[in-house]
């Protein structure tokens, strides 16, 4: 059977739909107010979430992870993947969220989220 439209592609005006396809790893402190707000609107019905600090390595440099690494006084030879991965196996949430290295508040898409852009894509 053919799935129904969420109410959320007539909920948000094609601006704000625009918008949500950019969420992911977006750092709240680079945002005009009015972003902000629309954060919020997301946030309130649940197609965007904060994201926890594992969710948010994966929108960091190299360099940045390699940062985190040196601090930790791990290995910070590898790609990308396997740096996330290290960080991920030896440093628990609690030491990364003291970590000298500035973790911003940061959104993503929720499983909604996503299956709602996944909706408007396909109807295009």
């Amino acid at each position: 059977t053919p799935r129904t439209l969420f109410p959320y592609t007539t909920l948000f005006r094609s601006e704000e739909l625009s918008f949500l396809r950019k969420v992911n790893g977006l750092k709240i402190d680079s945002l005009s107010q009015d972003k902000k707000d629309l954060i919020s609107k997301f946030i309130d019905v649940n197609v965007v979430v904060k994201a926890n600090y594992y969710e948010k390595l994966e929108h960091f440099t190299v360099s940045t992870l390699q940062s985190i690494l040196t601090t930790a006084n791990l290995s910070k030879a590898g790609k990308k993947s396997e740096l996330i991965e290290r960080i991920k196996t030896n440093i628990s949430e609690s030491d990364l969220s003291s970590n000298s290295i500035l973790m911003p508040d940061m959104y993503i898409l929720s499983s909604l989220g996503k299956e709602t852009i996944e909706i408007l894509d396909s109807k295009k």
